[in-house]
């Protein structure tokens, strides 16, 4: 994936699908899109909440058209809210090439508590 743009509120990036993304049907596969949504909308709140330990409490898909080997896609991270403990997102996936919608997800990530000290003593993520 290559970052198109970031703020505090979203990030996009651009993939384009090759043949390590996709199923026996040549189609991105769904677990490909599922990683996606987390990687993605971790690093929109991440903008926001530099190194601050995150963990997973749910995630979902919708997919809604296959996409194929040489497609571009066009992903929206975008946060919804970010409190003190939790933080929630949506992404869409988007075709280049006619702007369809191919997938829309949610993630919702828990902040996770860490002291000071430990905190200074984590590896920045980047």
């Amino acid at each position: 994936i290559y970052p198109i743009c970031a703020s505090r509120r979203s990030i996009v990036v651009e993939m384009t699908v090759d043949r390590e993304h996709v199923n026996n049907k040549g189609t991105l596969h769904g677990g490909q899109t599922a990683a996606l949504v987390d990687i993605v909308t971790a690093r929109a709140v991440a903008v926001a909440h530099k190194n601050i330990p995150m963990a997973s409490t749910d995630l979902s898909v919708s997919y809604f058209l296959p996409v194929r080997i040489g497609e571009v896609l066009v992903i929206e991270g975008t946060v919804l809210k970010a409190g003190k403990t939790m933080a929630f997102t949506e992404i869409e996936f988007r075709r280049k090439s006619d702007n369809a919608l191919i997938a829309k997800g949610k993630h919702n990530l828990a902040f996770v508590p860490i002291s000071a000290d430990k905190l200074n003593d984590l590896e920045p993520y980047y």
